[in-house]
């Protein structure tokens, strides 16, 4: 082989060595750079419970009605998480509380307007939320935690009781279709479970037996609670 024939392979060679390498650099830089962006939407059962006798305001903030968890990649097999959670957690709230007490209304501001007649106002925030996938934990479910801080309080804005309210939510991988559905069923049970945890256990709170102790000895003495 001549020099001439000798170099141009070398410099074949180098470009398809350099070509695959600059393929390979952008492969690890648009895995590294996307981003899954899951939606959370589901359904929720009404909970048959005795109704609670008082007018409740429910006041959503800014970050939980739009509340997002994100979860950044911890390793190059990895890509980053957007878990939108805001709507359906409303959703599942607007489902829950209606069915709880004689009534309910959603306020636009906190505390509320002068001449609101609601005799209490919860205030739902989501306190912390966590996520487990087969690939983290080598078994085959996906996992979903949610910590909630439950907040009650008068209309003058003075705190009634306050609490922290935990649930979880779990699916096995046999019967999803992809990650992205195994995320969302997982999201809904703990979404579920949470509501179950508010319904069977609000008036389990000592605060609220309390609060709703003085009011019924209120009303039965004709003053105001």
């Amino acid at each position: 082989m001549g020099v001439l024939s000798l170099a141009l392979t070398i410099s074949v060679s180098s470009r398809r060595c350099s070509a695959r390498l600059l393929l390979a650099s952008v492969a690890i830089v648009l895995h590294a750079c996307s981003t899954n962006v899951i939606t959370v939407s589901g359904d929720f059962p009404v909970p048959l419970v005795d109704a609670v006798p008082i007018k409740l305001g429910v006041y959503y903030s800014e970050d939980f009605a739009n509340h997002k968890y994100e979860y950044e990649p911890k390793g190059r097999k990895e890509i980053k998480l957007v878990m939108d959670t805001g709507a359906v957690q409303k959703k599942m709230f607007n489902t829950l509380l209606p069915p709880m007490f004689d009534q309910v209304v959603l306020l636009d501001s906190f505390p509320p307007p002068p001449g609101s007649d609601v005799e209490l106002v919860l205030i739902p925030e989501v306190d912390e939320f966590q996520h487990a996938v087969p690939s983290h934990t080598k078994i085959n479910v996906f996992e979903i935690w949610v910590r909630y801080r439950m907040q009650l309080f008068d209309l003058e804005g003075e705190p009634v009781a306050d609490w922290i309210m935990s649930s979880y939510g779990k699916t096995p991988t046999a019967f999803m279709q992809s990650n992205d559905e195994g995320i969302n069923a997982a999201a809904i049970v703990a979404l579920r479970d949470a509501g179950a945890n508010f319904a069977l256990n609000f008036v389990r709170v000592p605060e609220v037996q309390l609060w709703l102790e003085e009011r019924a000895a209120a009303q039965d003495t004709g003053e105001t609670p």
